[in-house]
């Protein structure tokens, strides 16, 4: 047998001597594992590659590597766009040309929203529930992973600003027994201050209350180094207030 270059080739398409051989060409090993596992394993990988943190809660990027936004594909929470009062936002809006004869349609003006131009993003995210009328508060537990740069110097002495992971986590009671609508400041000064709060909503019918709690990101955004000011990896988890009672209604 012989190649198309016309050298020597052994049988199984192992290359010949002097060549390194490719690692599938040779006999492959496998651990014993149920289908389960290899399941689970690999949802495990798939979720620290797209929505991460794929190296840890206090991972670190490479010295010249790109932010977390450009790193995950999923689960960030921007800060929320400054509203733009209708006055300046009018003068965007380009007129539309009417048909100057009258008997067609005229051509509608190409309009290029805030959103369009690469500022459409989720900068809230929650879950709704019910519980019976007599709880009065519920545990709340909000966690994300906050990316900043960070000076350092490698091994060479050379100053580098590699982007660094620290996780934040806040622990709450919030009370059910008001209705309407209330907001908790996490990483904020206030509640009506720019930072990370959260909205509750309670509403009591038929001897129940229907809660909605959501994470919001209204932090300031920065001039430069955005990602600061998103939120990564968040989560919410909500159990009673001793962690353990079975408080939550089925919802229809």
């Amino acid at each position: 047998m012989s190649d198309s270059n016309g050298g020597a080739a052994l049988p199984g398409g192992t290359p010949p001597t002097g060549e390194d051989p490719h690692p599938l060409d040779g006999p492959q090993h496998f651990s014993g594992a149920a289908s389960h596992a290899v399941r689970d394993e690999l949802q495990t990988l798939i979720e620290r590659d797209l929505l991460g943190p794929w190296d840890g809660p206090h991972e670190k990027f490479r010295s010249r590597a790109m932010g977390p936004r450009e790193r995950y594909l999923v689960g960030m929470l921007g800060p929320r766009p400054p509203a733009i009062p209708t006055a300046d936002a009018a003068g965007d809006v380009p007129d539309g040309e009417a048909s100057a004869a009258g008997g067609g349609e005229a051509d509608l003006p190409d309009i290029t929203s805030p959103q369009a131009l690469g500022r459409m993003w989720a900068s809230s995210m929650g879950l709704s529930f019910c519980v019976a009328a007599d709880v009065d508060a519920v545990a709340v537990r909000a966690a994300w992973g906050r990316y900043e740069q960070r000076e350092e110097e490698d091994d060479d002495g050379k100053k580098t600003r590699p982007w660094t992971r620290e996780p934040e986590q806040y622990d709450r009671t919030v009370d059910l027994t008001a209705d309407g609508a209330q907001r908790i400041p996490l990483l904020a000064a206030s509640a009506d201050g720019p930072g990370v709060h959260l909205r509750v909503a309670v509403r009591t019918r038929d001897g129940r209350r229907t809660v909605e709690i959501a994470l919001l990101n209204q932090q300031t955004e920065p001039d430069s180094n955005k990602d600061t000011a998103w939120i990564f990896q968040p989560r919410l988890t909500v159990t009673a207030r001793d962690g353990a009672a079975p408080v939550f209604l089925p919802v229809d």
